[in-house]
């Protein structure tokens, strides 16, 4: 993944277990990963645990200096 326009999801559901977790996926291009997912236990997916999790789980985003955040 040397192309530096990629794009992080973070999505929410329930299972069929009534478990929520939360996915995270990488895009680039049409070609989508599957980078990590998590069993969310009884957090509720508020922008700013979401945003916790973001920090936590790729910390080097955060410390490049050359990413750029883009919130849709």
């Amino acid at each position: 993944m040397a192309d530096k326009n990629v794009t992080l999801g973070v999505d929410g559901w329930s299972n069929v277990n009534n478990d929520s977790i939360i996915a995270f996926t990488v895009q680039k291009g049409p070609e989508i990963y599957i980078v990590h997912s998590e069993d969310t236990e009884d957090n509720r997916h508020t922008a700013d645990y979401m945003a916790d999790l973001v920090a936590k789980k790729f910390p080097k985003l955060k410390t490049n200096s050359n990413v750029k955040f883009r919130v849709l």
